[in-house]
């Protein structure tokens, strides 16, 4: 009882922390739990932050602290160690350890958060059953045997696929999901562009028109809502962003933004018209942007 009383106001620590690192922008991330309902339950918390590595982010991560055997444990593998609270760049290839408690059949439920934001696809690999599950809709549930009492990194996280995988629906959605646990924030993470907008792109210093690029990509897609910028990057190589005033020309903001995937960056600004200049290794796109 001790060593589970320990567990769970460590876990409870480590949010207090996630949730004082945060600002008002809502943060893209699932909480799994495992025999949610039942006496014996644990959960994992996976988040998306810009600023966040696979490694342990001081204020973000939470370690994982195993409790009575007789409890089911579920965690994030990263190099460092096991995380009840694991917090990175992307949620993608994230690796779960499983360790059974008394019972041995178990139910994962997802209960995502603005997951749609970050993602369009999301998956459950199962590595024992060999199975691949479809988990992007919100409630969805997996149930599967386990009687392993030492750890098995056994299920994966993933957001893209092979195209000859199979894949297999949940075995229900559970629409009475609470969110009682949702957390809000994204995080920045520093870059070294200029203190000024690039010279070689023409400055616009008009009024915001909605869609005049300055400078067009294939492959780089941009769009503001709610004071969060969005970044679309079908690009194989990581990006870097710099959001500068869009009458004065000065850097106001630097982030970083993943490939192939979607990165949200909350805006740290005031509300009114900058220019969003997003660059990889062989793309780069400028527009105006209204931040509202």
């Amino acid at each position: 009882m001790k060593a589970t009383t320990i567990k769970l106001l460590l876990a409870k620590l480590a949010l207090i922390l996630v949730v004082s690192n945060a600002s008002a922008q809502e943060l893209i991330g699932t909480r799994i739990d495992v025999n949610k309902g039942s006496n014996y339950t644990d959960n994992v918390w996976l988040y998306t932050i810009a600023s966040c590595t696979n490694n342990f982010d001081n204020g973000w991560d939470g370690y994982k602290e195993k409790g009575s055997p007789k409890v089911p444990q579920l965690f994030a593998i990263e190099n460092d160690g096991e995380y009840q609270i694991d917090a990175t760049n992307n949620i993608n290839n994230t690796t779960l350890g499983f360790v059974a408690g008394q019972d041995s059949v178990y139910t994962l439920t997802f209960n995502h958060q603005n997951m749609q934001l970050g993602y369009s696809k999301l998956y459950l690999v199962d590595s024992v059953a060999n199975k691949t599950i479809d988990v992007y809709a919100d409630g969805s549930t997996y149930t599967f045997t386990a009687k392993n009492k030492t750890v098995v990194k056994r299920f994966k996280i993933v957001s893209e696929l092979p195209v000859t995988a199979t894949i297999l629906q949940p075995d229900s959605i559970d629409s009475s999901n609470t969110k009682s646990t949702d957390i809000s924030s994204t995080s920045i993470v520093s870059s070294n562009f200029a203190n000024t907008y690039p010279q070689n792109v023409t400055l616009v210093k008009n009024t915001y028109s909605g869609d005049d690029n300055i400078i067009k990509s294939k492959k780089i897609k941009v769009y503001t809502t709610q004071k969060m910028i969005v970044v679309t990057n079908e690009d194989k190589k990581i990006g870097q962003l710099s959001l500068y005033n869009a009458s004065t020309g000065k850097l106001v903001q630097q982030s970083t933004f993943n490939a192939y995937g979607t990165t949200v960056i909350p805006a740290d600004v005031a509300l009114g018209n900058y220019i969003v200049y997003a660059k990889t290794q062989d793309e780069e796109l400028s527009k105006t942007v209204l931040i509202q």
